[in-house]
């Protein structure tokens, strides 16, 4: 399961839960939850927020897809889904500078990270992002997995 608040709206948080479900709440109501998505087939493993886009919710599974949502007060829709090819997603992490620049990792020993930016996608298709942000994030797991990295 993964938990997040929203960051738009101080009362929400979202549960990702094992079913493969997102379901909202607010805590000024804690009879009942605001909405349930059936989002995957799979467990969730990431819920991230856009970084300065209102609404924009990434979630990320076990069954190996990555789901762009648009949150509204009272339910979600999916605009995209999304296999970045890394096996089943284990973690996801949203850029804090770049709102739409997500990075994922996987189980999948021939490539088990990735780098996705999200608005540079053409007729549906995402493309990697490969700029100085992936260099930066290389250099830095390289420095990292050295052990020179303080």
């Amino acid at each position: 399961e993964k938990i997040i608040w929203n960051k738009f709206n101080p009362f929400q948080f979202l549960c990702g839960t094992t079913s493969g479900e997102i379901v909202c709440f607010d805590v000024r109501n804690e009879s009942s939850n605001v909405y349930t998505i059936k989002a995957h087939s799979d467990m969730i493993s990431g819920l991230e927020f856009s970084s300065s886009i209102s609404g924009c919710l990434l979630s990320s599974s076990a069954d190996k897809t990555v789901k762009v949502w648009d949150l509204k007060e009272s339910g979600a829709s999916c605009i995209k889904t999304y296999e970045p090819n890394v096996g089943t997603i284990l973690s996801m992490s949203a850029n804090p500078d770049y709102p739409l620049v997500f990075a994922f990792s996987g189980n999948n020993n021939a490539e088990n990270w990735k780098v996705v930016d999200f608005s540079s996608f053409k007729q549906g298709e995402f493309y990697v992002c490969l700029t100085g942000l992936v260099i930066i994030t290389i250099f830095f797991f390289i420095i990292y997995s050295a052990g020179t990295f303080c």
